[in-house]
């Protein structure tokens, strides 16, 4: 079976990997090619050359067209411009690879690049791969047209997105699918463990997320300002990535912004635009998750394979593998308070703490398995 995953990535997050680790692991007995439309993010194709997926770029760029980042009318004007001719440069392109390779299946992963099969989907099936969580009042009148008129099935991350699609009217049960991530246990054996400057004392607690407001990257400064006033002895590691756009770089400010007016310098550890973060799963303690939304995260399953008690925000997948004093502590949503009592719990609770990782272990190495997330595709295109 021939499989290509066509993308248009400008970051490197959980998402990418898992488009990365798919591929990798459906190369053992399928073709499976992953399409990036711009090549931008050198992350994201250092990784397709390290786990050995064959990558093509349609169109070589230095950077790719960002709209909400011009508030001058002209200036988004001429971006939209060269973003109309880019994007028939690059439907050419798909054209003349799609009759190269013929595939039997083209995955996307969102609405991004379904504008290249408009018209002609080259005689391949499309599967949308839902990989995040919303709403269904999220949904505008524009995506619902590319996936009614573009999508032949879905596959889902996690159960709360399946639900998500199906309630939305976009999906039915009987084209929408399941797939989890997974997670390669003999992959992560030798990681070795990040630097972290901690005193012996501390509770290293960890925070990994791209630089945006739905990442709660301040939710858990806020429980870093907490725990400093209680006397607890704490580093709180963050990782992520400062995207190339307004929006992020101004939320990284307003992060910095935080830290000095809390006086957390030295309780805080900055690691930003690591390509890998495992070595600071290895290194931790604790791993906080305030996110906003999520489908599935990759970093839970990360942080469960690293033995890493998991403390997190009830929303989209998360409750698919975190169970409440099981594998893991469930907060109420974004609260502060929680947070901090989870932490100071777990940290005083060796009990506590060996009971949730063992679940978690246990978890993911019985339900999250690479062969599992093979099957559980090729079920999908049934």
């Amino acid at each position: 079976m021939k499989i290509v995953f066509l993308e248009n990535v400008i970051d490197f997050g959980g998402a990418r990997k898992s488009t990365i680790e798919l591929a990798r692991n459906l190369s053992s007995d399928h073709q499976a090619y992953i399409v990036d439309v711009h090549g931008t993010c050198k992350p994201f194709i250092d990784a397709c050359s390290e786990s050995g997926v064959d990558l093509e770029i349609l169109i070589k760029q230095d950077s790719q067209i960002i709209m909400t980042d011009s508030r001058n009318i002209f200036s988004r004007l001429l971006k939209y411009i060269m973003f109309f001719f880019v994007t028939l440069r690059a439907r050419r392109r798909l054209g003349i690879f799609f009759r190269q390779f013929n595939p039997d299946y083209v995955v996307v992963n969102n609405t991004k690049v379904l504008p290249l099969l408009l018209w002609n989907k080259f005689g391949s099936k499309v599967i949308l791969f839902a990989r995040g969580w919303f709403m269904p009042q999220q949904i505008n009148g524009r995506d619902r047209f590319l996936y009614r008129h573009l999508v032949d099935r879905y596959c889902c991350v996690s159960e709360a997105t399946r639900y998500a699609l199906v309630s939305a009217g976009i999906g039915t049960l009987s084209n929408t699918f399941v797939v989890h991530n997974s997670i390669d246990l003999q992959k992560i054996q030798n990681v070795s463990p990040a630097e972290i400057n901690a005193g012996p004392d501390d509770t290293k607690i960890l925070v990994s997320g791209g630089f945006l407001p739905t990442k709660g990257i301040h939710i858990a400064v806020e429980v870093a300002r907490q725990l400093k006033e209680k006397g607890f002895p704490f580093k709180l590691i963050i990782t992520g990535v400062v995207y190339d756009y307004r929006g992020s770089k101004a939320y990284y400010r307003k992060i910095l912004q935080m830290i000095e007016d809390y006086a957390l310098t030295d309780h805080i550890q900055l690691e930003i635009g690591r390509s890998s973060v495992l070595q600071f799963f290895k290194a931790s303690d604790i791993f906080m998750h305030p996110s906003d939304t999520e489908g599935l995260p990759r970093v839970i399953m990360e942080a469960m394979a690293f033995r890493v008690p998991v403390v997190a925000n009830a929303v989209g997948g998360v409750v698919d593998y975190v169970l409440d004093g099981y594998t893991g502590v469930i907060t109420r949503y974004n609260n502060v308070d929680d947070y901090v009592d989870a932490i100071m719990r777990i940290s005083s609770d060796p009990a506590l703490r060996k009971r949730i990782t063992d679940n978690a272990y246990e978890l993911i190495e019985t339900c999250y398995r690479p062969e599992q997330q093979v099957n559980a595709f090729e079920r999908s295109l049934q």
